[in-house]
């Protein structure tokens, strides 16, 4: 390559046997370099197999998998450390909000995961996808939540299955009521993942349909149909007031972030992967399709944060509250994540298999934020500590309801204490008793910053979870 040519296909013409020669011998090139200057000969059918052949050697042979897999992907990763991009989610875990919780999975793939890239130009049709700059397989953040979320769908039938009425009452109010538990479990998933995307919301609606109408007698199948989509529409009208009510959604701003975060995953492999479609009369392969892929055996670091900053229907939601919304969301998306993994599957051709990791090969760790978050300076400790601290002491008769507010015990200072609406008498015994309780306070141990299970096993996750819930609870 002559160095003042700086565009490779400029340099490559690739037209040729000898140019498809030329460009597998120029160790200069990367092996993904190698790879997008195949494609070059796709125009020319001479020399179209024969870059084929040297892309599979490329991928699948002994010389080619060390310049790909031991040099290329090794070098992208060693990017991703050094530029930091690839920090645990632990290290800035204690600045969230009380009750955030973040799972960080080191697993192995089982089955080859497949996906499409973007480029539309490559020596074959298929390309799994890479990311844009550093050019190693990975799966999008965006995809994470796709499929997370297809996984928690399949978990909401289930749950509808069971809350879900059998037949609509005529009467308005009563159809309202009969709903509210399948609205509840809906808009459950609608705080975790946002929105429903349309897709999603017509399949829940027509499925709601379906189980609320039977056939009539001498009904068509047309006239069926026509009542489930009818019914179908008239659900996804209901279901949006309901969030809308429940302030899920306003007038004037549709779209819900949700606190649940993804984070792109780097693979440390890449392989190809033959499809053989078979001709159904004659039951032998017609035309082998070769996909890129990631292979079995491939590591990779699935990581998802929670962070409940939103609060549906209230402004300032109690601890009580939040405890609970942790222990309804934690033990879902557990589950969701376990099915994710090793049943339903990620990327592409799931239904056929591809896409699950081996569930005693995952190595990483659950993890629930206790740090309370910022507070003004009036802000002491919790009511029922305080309570139980000054339990048999001779101050405790002196303690009194006013010195509390939201829960928690009044610190304020002297100049301060002035200014509170109460009596002399009730001021007096506030002096005396903020002393005491500062000091029991104080010494007592200081609390964990956050509970944590080490998880070792994907079918043990949902139980990790519910434990971690119990425990919260207990400290609160």
């Amino acid at each position: 390559m002559n160095p003042r040519q700086w565009e490779l296909y400029a340099a490559y013409g690739g037209l040729t046997a000898g140019d498809v020669s030329r460009i597998m011998g120029d160790r200069n090139l990367s092996a993904y370099s190698r790879s997008k200057l195949l494609a070059t000969a796709l125009a020319v059918p001479a020399a179209k197999e024969l870059a084929r052949l040297d892309y599979k050697s490329l991928i699948e042979g002994e010389r080619g998998r060390r310049l790909y897999t031991d040099t290329h992907i090794q070098e992208g990763l060693g990017w991703l450390e050094r530029l930091d991009l690839e920090r645990s989610l632990f290290e800035g875990f204690p600045v969230l909000p009380r009750y955030s919780f973040a799972l960080e999975l080191g697993f192995q793939l089982a089955r080859p995961y497949l996906s499409r890239d973007d480029g539309a130009f490559y020596i074959i049709d298929n390309p799994v996808r890479k990311d844009k700059v550093l050019k190693i397989p990975f799966v999008a953040p965006a995809s994470w939540k796709g499929s997370l979320r297809s996984a928690a769908t399949r978990g909401l039938i289930r749950a509808l299955s069971e809350v879900a009425p059998q037949s609509l009452p005529d009467d308005e109010e009563e159809r309202d009521k009969a709903l509210l538990p399948a609205w509840v479990q809906r808009a459950h998933r609608v705080r975790l993942f946002g929105n429903e995307v349309k897709s999603q919301a017509r399949f829940i609606n027509r499925w709601l349909a379906m189980r609320l109408l039977r056939n009539e007698e001498d009904e068509s199948e047309a006239s069926h149909h026509k009542r489930v989509e009818d019914l179908a529409g008239d659900l996804g009208g209901w279901f949006d007031a309901f969030l809308k009510e429940q302030h899920y959604r306003t007038e004037k701003i549709e779209g819900r972030r949700a606190r649940l975060r993804f984070f792109p995953t780097f693979f440390d492999d890449i392989g190809l992967e033959i499809i053989n479609p078979h001709d159904r009369q004659r039951r032998v392969g017609k035309n082998p399709i070769l996909l890129e892929c990631v292979p079995a055996g491939a590591h990779g670091t699935f990581r998802l944060l929670y962070v409940p900053y939103d609060f549906p229907g209230q402004v300032t939601p109690t601890k009580s509250v939040l405890q609970q919304q942790l222990g309804a969301d934690l033990p879902l998306v557990a589950e969701a994540v376990r099915d994710l993994l090793t049943v339903y599957g990620f990327g592409a051709k799931t239904s056929s298999g591809f896409g699950v990791a081996d569930p005693r090969r995952v190595a990483g760790e659950l993890r629930v934020n206790l740090l309370d978050e910022s507070t003004n300076g009036a802000a002491g400790p919790g009511e029922a500590l305080v309570r139980s601290l000054l339990r048999r002491d001779p101050l405790e008769s002196r303690l009194r309801d006013d010195f509390f507010a939201d829960g928690r015990f009044l610190a304020v200072d002297d100049d301060e204490i002035k200014k509170q609406p109460w009596s002399g008498k009730v001021k007096a015994d506030y002096r005396k008793v903020k002393p005491r309780v500062l000091e029991l306070v104080g010494e007592q141990p200081a609390g964990p910053a956050y509970f944590s299970r080490p998880v070792t096993d994907l079918n043990a996750l949902p139980g990790l979870a519910k434990e971690l819930c119990g425990q919260v609870g207990g400290a609160g």
